[in-house]
């Protein structure tokens, strides 16, 4: 089972790192056209070193909001303290099973078992809240 916040936070981890691709390509072609590689008194190329600079002003702007959004997942996920935060941590953010989630935090699997029960009880909660909400 997956929750709703968890494809959410993968989804903006895969739009951060697309974006930083596409950021990393957009610059090095400004480069190339500055120092001349694609430059020439052409006034299309001097129109796409332009639309570059707009692109990579869009591109950041957009990787910044990105990463708060990121980051108040994180701070959502942090309200959880001690071994429930590592919990959850590693089993929904870093998708590593229960059994590996107890060797990593030094805890038997039936204990990292029995605060997973308790975490999605609590996480349930809170989702059909936040849907009832909504509605």
């Amino acid at each position: 089972m997956e929750y709703r916040w968890v494809k959410d936070y993968k989804d903006l981890k895969k739009q951060i790192n697309y974006l930083n691709w596409n950021l990393n390509r957009s610059t090095l072609e400004l480069k190339r056209g500055e120092v001349g590689e694609i430059r020439s008194v052409n006034f299309e190329n001097k129109n796409r070193l332009e639309e570059l600079q707009q692109d990579i002003a869009k591109i950041t702007s957009e990787i910044k909001r990105l990463k708060r959004d990121k980051q108040e997942m994180v701070r959502l996920i942090d309200t959880f303290e001690g071994v429930d935060n590592k919990i959850i941590k590693l089993k929904y953010i870093d998708g590593m099973t229960l059994e590996d989630v107890a060797q990593e935090i030094g805890y038997s699997i039936s204990y990292v078992r029995k605060r997973n029960t308790e975490i999605n009880k609590i996480i349930k909660f809170f989702d059909k809240k936040e849907m009832s909400k909504n509605s």
